[in-house]
């Protein structure tokens, strides 16, 4: 564990490790630290919002800030979030498709096209579109931006907020397509909305006309310059000046305002970090706000990153807006608190606290931690990365999976050499900055340690969960097929039918019940064994937009399964194109299997006990397996306790070449059961079979949520599977 660091000694280059520091000076987060802020609160809003509204601005601006999140952390969740979010919109803003119905005052229906509150979600598009490129993806991003630049108007930036939503997404347009005329009207619209609503002696922007002094105050007479309003344009400048190349006349214009701010904002931030929704006037709506101090955080970090801000000056301004962000908006839940709710200025009265919460928040919120990822990594001298978070599928039912961890994406500041391990709790899992290391079924927290000389390692940490495979029942359809050979055979569980058809590009489809994550297809060949079979794989969540996932061929050698695997991804329909075979242009394929994680099945109280099978945990194992094995058990998560140890498991006993079943009750339902006796009863089946689980011999219930028990078993020739029936209350399953 590092002592922290004061960022004032680390952005000086001079990298003094102390554990004595002055109380101004606020410590720096590690990389790990940060993204471990991120996850918290994203985990938090992804699992709470599992469904998309529309790509009105509020929504549009939280996946701005997601697609941060996913440049970080790199998880794959963060990027089907945001996919999935885009495809339901169509890739669009507002809808219409009459440009001469086109608006762009204040509006929330498909006419208000050129309304900057409707163009936010060009930002996302545009990143998804580089990470994965479509042409679909930002085609309407560019018919809108294109029409409205070659209108005379240049009164679009009429509020405050606009900037944000809309110059990013010009600057981008220009690295995309080379023309000058985003930036010409870039500077245009800018020009307009500061002369609008600028003062310069303040070095703020009023919200937007109606609120220029002195046809408005505060309540105690003065200039009301609105936090959050303020944040969108300390932000956007930013976003802008990173996109805008690099001797660009206009560059300097955009600085000296940013500067400007930067030097009156510092001189506005309260003791305790934050920024009163009445920059100038706290006792005009007194309390902290956490959109505008996210905003403002994200700005401060991004100029001592670049260099645009002295960071003797504006450190500490940065790091007490990020300690106000991380321990007070940043509840123990996930939840980012304090956020105004939506409007346009400081309302004397109304009320903030800790659970006022909105999307555009936690994307400001999840903004500011990127950049202080950003940050951390260019002044550690070394930032251990142990990659996302990854799910597994059991892909061969031997309740165990290969899964290589990955250290690649750790930063040597000075190039030097360090050693990497791998850590599962006590237990050593193996070194090098890469390792294939077999797990078990059930979650494993995984913990990276980078050593470089005599220096105490840095840490990260990272995630594991290996599922088994469950079976689902999709239905099979096609471009065509040759006669006795129909799409159906691929899913008969038999490597003696096919479906066969002729021709380059022709397909297979499978839809399934509902979207599922997967990473993986095993498909078997016909005459798999004597000729390369050559495809690709497209999947989709609504079967109208499709993405290219795998492009290969099979091995040429097997009439078997083989696998196929691809970045997890978010899949109702995938979709298999053939590109013949190294004989014809035939496409034949006997079998396709999909794995899928055990929390895709319905809900169901298999064991009657008035708890349905997911909120539950079962474990299976074979005591006819090799007992040098670790354990073997089939986990169910439950929702309450993701991170649980398994509760049953099989392992090797204290004696040579025996076995004991290990029952480790901790936590079992999570905190949410406070109060509520836990009863656990091991159960064992001859073949897993409904009706066949009875209560192990000579084992009463056992009670309790912190204990464990081990029971000696002896192996035998045939397989025994023992289970666990966990439930609350007296009630006996």
């Amino acid at each position: 564990m590092h002592s922290r660091t004061s960022i004032v000694a680390l952005l000086a280059g001079v990298l003094i490790f102390t554990t004595h520091l002055p109380a101004a000076a606020a410590p720096l987060p590690t990389l790990d630290e940060t993204k471990q802020v991120i996850r918290k609160a994203n985990d938090y809003w992804q699992q709470t919002r599992p469904t998309h509204g529309n790509a009105f601005w509020n929504r549009a601006v939280y996946h701005v800030g997601n697609m941060d999140a996913h440049e970080i952390t790199r998880e794959p969740s963060y990027l089907q979030y945001s996919t999935a979010w885009a495809e339901q919109n169509q890739w669009k803003g507002a809808q219409s498709a009459n440009p001469s119905e086109w608006l762009y005052s204040y509006g929330e229906t498909d006419r208000y096209v050129l309304f900057g509150d409707w163009q936010v979600c060009f930002q996302v598009y545009m990143k998804l579109h580089a990470l994965a490129p479509a042409a679909q993806k930002i085609a309407r991003t560019q018919e809108v931006m294109a029409y409205q630049v070659t209108t005379p108007q240049n009164d679009y930036l009429w509020w405050s907020d606009g900037l944000f939503m809309v110059m990013p997404v010009m600057t981008e347009l220009h690295n995309i397509t080379g023309d000058d005329i985003f930036l010409v009207k870039l500077r245009a619209y800018f020009d307009y909305a500061r002369n609008l609503m600028y003062d310069a002696e303040a070095g703020l922007f009023f919200r937007d006309a109606k609120y220029v002094y002195p046809q408005h105050t505060t309540v105690n007479g003065l200039k009301d310059f609105w936090a959050r309003g303020n944040g969108w344009v300390f932000a956007a400048l930013p976003r802008v000046l990173d996109g805008l190349p690099v001797n660009h006349p206009d560059r300097a214009h955009y600085l000296e305002i940013f500067r400007a701010m930067a030097s009156r904002l510092a001189a506005s931030q309260q003791a305790d970090g934050y920024w009163t929704r009445s920059i100038l006037d706290p006792a005009h709506a007194p309390g902290p706000e956490s959109s505008g101090t996210a905003f403002f955080t994200y700005g401060y970090l991004w100029g001592l990153r670049t260099g645009v801000l002295d960071a003797a000056e504006y450190g500490p301004v940065a790091l007490k807006g990020w300690d106000f962000l991380t321990q007070t908006a940043l509840q123990a839940n996930g939840t980012v608190g304090y956020i105004q709710p939506i409007g346009e200025r400081a309302i004397p009265g109304q009320v903030v606290n800790s659970t006022s919460t909105a999307d555009f928040g936690v994307g400001a919120f999840l903004m500011a931690a990127a950049e202080m990822a950003r940050f951390a990594k260019s002044h550690w001298p070394v930032s251990a990365d142990a990659g996302p978070y990854q799910v597994r599928i059991d892909v061969d039912g031997d309740c165990a999976e290969i899964v290589r961890l990955d250290a690649t994406y750790t930063i040597i500041r000075d190039g030097g050499t360090a050693g990497y391990t791998w850590w599962r709790g006590d237990i050593f899992l193996g070194e090098g900055i890469q390792l294939d290391v077999t797990l078990p079924l059930g979650d494993h927290e995984i913990t990276l340690k980078v050593q470089q000389g005599n220096d105490a390692p840095y840490t990260a940490a990272t995630r594991v969960r290996v599922d088994p495979q469950v079976s689902i029942h999709p239905v099979a359809s096609a471009s065509g097929f040759q006669s006795g050979n129909p799409p159906a055979n691929v899913l008969d569980g038999s490597l003696a039918t096919r479906w066969s058809h002729q021709g380059i590009g022709q397909w297979l489809q499978l839809e399934l019940p509902n979207t599922l994550a997967f990473d993986r297809v095993q498909i078997a060949f016909y005459l798999g064994d004597t000729r390369v079979t050559y495809f690709d794989i497209q999947v989709s969540t609504d079967g109208t937009t499709w993405e290219q996932v795998f492009t290969g061929q099979s091995s040429g050698t097997t009439n078997q399964l083989e696998t196929f695997v691809f970045t997890n991804r978010s899949v109702r329909f995938l979709r298999y194109i053939g590109r013949g075979n190294s004989a014809s242009t035939w496409n034949s394929v006997t079998e396709i299997t999909l794995p899928i994680a055990i929390e895709a099945l319905d809900a169901a109280d298999s064991d009657s006990n008035g708890l349905p099978d997911s909120w539950e945990i079962h474990h299976y194992g074979s005591t006819g397996q090799d007992p040098s094995k670790q354990s073997y058990y089939i986990t169910g998560i439950d929702p309450n306790a993701p991170a649980a140890a398994p509760p049953l498991r099989i392992e090797p006993s204290v004696t040579a070449g025996s076995l004991r079943l290990a029952l480790h009750a901790r936590a079992a339902f999570g905190p949410g059961y406070v109060g509520k006796v836990r009863n656990h009863r091991i159960l064992t089946s001859p073949d897993l079979s409904a009706g066949s689980w009875l209560p192990m011999p000579g084992q009463d219930i056992i009670q309790g949520d912190n204990l464990d028990r081990f029971i000696g078993i002896i192996p035998t020739s045939s397989p025994t599977f023992y289970r666990t029936a966990t439930w609350l209350e007296e009630s006996d399953p």
